[in-house]
């Protein structure tokens, strides 16, 4: 069976709302929760800020179990590394181990600009989150620690990063992620290192949801719904279950396949 995931959006809906779907997530059995790292909603709607990443996930870390949790993904350029580091390592500790985190180098202007940081060219956002990831290594084994898993979110010029990452996600139709879960995979052998190596997660859109078979021959072990207030449990789950109808289905006929 596939694993499905969960981003909770953190815009329109109070903390405690926002809180709350984090919770009913985690007991519908979701394999993964997430937020994302926007400095304002990406649709207008009824607030003008999204809530702060960071402090969210440290609040949702309190209150959920077992799932994995991490931001999808947290802007590489508007943090320091080595705060970003240990911003992880703390809420990795209150979660009990399930952080991921989840790195990107950023697309929206705004993200930048209203934290007073330079919004720059898109080779130097991707050399900047290139730096970031070492610099955060190097942070926790200069404090003691473990190494967290690093999940990249990117497209093609990330893949050689995301290569040497513990996970990788993306956004696209069901052919264009196919194509670049192959790079990937040419990208872990040009490094001698293991395609299995890296996890595959696709973040759907809802007019993607119809193709979750394709994703998954594609070569995605993750599906990741969107879920935006007022967080309707019942109709999040639904839209869980037809995903898992179809994945299942296409997984028996790939089995019967190989044993053909």
């Amino acid at each position: 069976m596939i694993d499905i995931g969960v981003q909770i959006h953190p815009q329109h809906g109070s903390a405690r709302e926002t809180l709350l779907a984090w919770q009913r997530a985690c007991e519908s059995g979701f394999s993964s929760i997430w937020t994302w790292d926007h400095s304002a909603p990406l649709k207008p709607g009824l607030r003008a800020a999204s809530l702060e990443a960071w402090t969210l996930l440290a609040a949702a870390a309190a209150k959920t179990k077992r799932a994995r949790i991490g931001a999808l993904v947290t802007c590489a350029g508007i943090r320091p590394p080595e705060l970003l580091a240990d911003m992880a390592r703390t809420v990795d500790e209150i979660s009990g181990g399930r952080l991921v985190l989840g790195l990107g180098a950023g697309w929206r202007s705004e993200d930048f600009t209203t934290y007073g940081v330079e919004f720059r060219r898109p080779a130097d956002r991707l050399d900047g989150l290139t730096s970031a990831c070492h610099r955060i290594r190097k942070r926790w084994n200069a404090t003691g620690g473990q190494q967290l898993p690093i999940l990249i979110g990117g497209r093609g010029a990330t893949l050689p990063l995301a290569a040497k990452c513990d996970t990788w996600n993306a956004i696209g139709s069901p052919s264009e992620f196919a194509s670049l879960n192959a790079r990937l995979d040419r990208a872990c052998q040009g490094i001698g290192r293991s395609p299995d190596a890296v996890r595959r997660s696709v973040l759907l859109r809802p007019a993607d949801e119809p193709s979750a078979a394709e994703y998954v021959a594609g070569g995605a072990q993750e599906l990741i719904l969107g879920w935006a207030a007022p967080y309707d449990v019942a109709s999040l789950l639904v839209r869980r279950s037809q995903i898992l109808r179809l994945t299942d289905v296409a997984m028996e006929h790939q089995s019967l396949a190989r044993q053909a």
